[in-house]
């Protein structure tokens, strides 16, 4: 039996760093021979104490769902010599102040209309820009993530993908996003949260997200009035189921993912701003661009 441990990870940007406040963390054993999956505890986390936690565990993958970078126009406006994720994450740790980093976002993109969808985003339908501000907790979530993935980032030890493989590489870290996951399985991905049905989604989930995701999850029932009760809760587990995915799979086949072929220009959209920023970028590749805009690793959808 191969056995390792997984970590699935919703994570918040508001409050203070050392708060415990919305961040929750799944932790589980996973048996990649059998697809097996034993949650091992859900619970809330500070910044602080995740950070200090993914720097010493012995895990496989973690999955996280948060951006993992920013769109390569605006990455060029806020910090023109970064050339990958690890270049942004530097920078957003210097400057460290969440409030300057909005000010910098509403200079560059000062209307909604003016937000920026990366490469990648532009395969998850109806995924919102990283630099959204009708939520919240958007940019506030994109910058102190980035600030988390350096610390994470200095230990070493780690990949990233789709950046290239470390020679030392011992774990993986993940961008996810929950819904897109939710969506590839035929499960429902909206109005689970906050909608007026909420309750009969979420149980709709739990019925069927082992069946769907083809990750059998042993004592899901322990964790079900968790999860009928926060929805973050809920989906820092589906991130771990996630992550199983990855780790019995490392991804291969199983997943959407970068393609070297392809090239992005369609992804700098129409404005007139970005496209003078833009000028020269145009003909990356989906791997490139992914490579300093992050890439959201949604699993591909069951065959028919």
């Amino acid at each position: 039996m191969a056995e390792r441990t997984i970590v699935g990870v919703d994570f918040s940007g508001a409050g203070e760093d050392n708060v415990v406040g919305k961040t929750w963390v799944t932790e589980a054993r996973f048996d990649t021979d059998i697809g097996r999956l034993e949650i091992e505890g859900c619970q809330r986390f500070s910044r602080v104490t995740l950070a200090q936690h993914l720097g010493q565990e012995d895990y496989a993958v973690a999955a996280m769902d948060f951006p993992f970078g920013v769109p390569t126009a605006f990455a060029i406006y806020w910090a023109p010599n970064a050339l990958e994720m690890p270049d942004l994450w530097q920078v957003a740790y210097e400057l460290g102040d969440r409030r300057r980093f909005r000010e910098i976002v509403d200079e560059f993109a000062p209307a909604v209309a003016d937000e920026f969808l990366r490469v990648g985003d532009l395969h998850v339908p109806g995924c919102y820009s990283c630099l959204h501000r009708v939520s919240p907790n958007m940019v506030p979530m994109t910058f102190e993530g980035m600030k988390l993935l350096h610390n994470l980032w200095e230990n070493g030890g780690f990949h990233v993908p789709p950046l290239l493989e470390p020679e030392d590489l011992a774990r993986v870290l993940l961008e996810v996003m929950p819904g897109a996951a939710l969506a590839s399985w035929d499960l429902p991905h909206r109005g689970y949260k906050n909608g007026r049905n909420a309750q009969e989604l979420r149980t709709q989930i739990l019925d069927g997200l082992s069946e769907a995701s083809g990750i059998e999850l042993i004592n899901l029932e322990d964790f079900r009035d968790l999860c009928m009760d926060n929805d973050d809760a809920l989906d820092s587990i589906v991130a771990a189921v996630v992550a199983a995915l990855w780790a019995m799979n490392n991804g291969d086949n199983a997943f959407i993912r970068p393609s070297a072929n392809h090239i992005v220009q369609e992804a700098l959209q129409d404005y007139e701003g970005a496209r003078q920023i833009s000028a020269g970028i145009n003909h990356l590749t989906e791997v490139q661009a992914a490579r300093l805009e992050g890439w959201i690793y949604a699993p591909m959808p069951p065959a028919n």
